[in-house]
């Protein structure tokens, strides 16, 4: 352990003295997102066969499901039928909701970010379920922009599902993943150099 915490600190006073800091943290987010979108994507398989999996999923999808339709329908007045998790608009349209559509792979990305991120444990009690809120909040816009394009853009729909809200939850991981950097994790380290000076 001691041979590690050396190597580390050799490390650390690397990034320090090359002005580092910030490559090194950005460095940090991408490999934890990325590494945990390939874990996701090995796991799968094998995983959406347990009953956690099912019925995490399942209890995702239902919320999604329902509060999406409830500000579709009661805040912007958009006419549709439901039948099974799946939203059914004028001319053929719909949106289903599905386990992609969930949430669950980001609200675990999220989570693992936060753990194995560096900073102090004690705002990670609180950091940590607020972030899942404004994942799910994501989640829930998103469904909701979808279903405005199929009322005004339809053609719209694949640029915007694949390739604009999709990597919308990842710039919202980053923000708020910078709040955290600037709010806790750099005076920390600020603090532990002053007082090692």
């Amino acid at each position: 352990m001691t041979k590690l915490k050396a190597t580390t600190d050799k490390i650390d006073a690397f990034i320090e003295k090359e002005k580092l800091r910030s490559l090194a943290d950005v460095g940090i987010f991408i490999f934890l997102i990325y590494g945990f979108h390939l874990l996701w994507k090995l796991a799968l398989p094998w995983m959406a066969d347990t009953n956690a999996y099912k019925v995490s999923t399942a209890f995702m999808i239902e919320k999604v499901f329902a509060q999406s339709s409830w500000i579709i329908d009661k805040v912007l007045g958009i006419d549709f039928k439901t039948v099974d998790k799946t939203m059914y608009f004028a001319g053929n349209k719909f949106i289903g909701i599905t386990s992609g559509c969930s949430g669950l792979k980001l609200f675990l990305e999220w989570i693992v970010l936060m753990v194995f991120y560096p900073g102090p444990w004690r705002p990670k009690t609180w950091f940590i379920p607020a972030g899942l809120i404004v994942v799910h909040l994501t989640n829930l816009f998103r469904v909701v922009v979808l279903a405005v394009l199929l009322q005004w853009k339809p053609e719209y729909w694949d640029l915007s599902h694949d390739y604009v809200l999709r990597p919308f939850f990842y710039f919202v991981m980053f923000l708020m993943w910078m709040f955290w950097e600037e709010k806790y994790r750099l005076p920390l380290l600020k603090a532990k150099k002053e007082k090692l000076n």
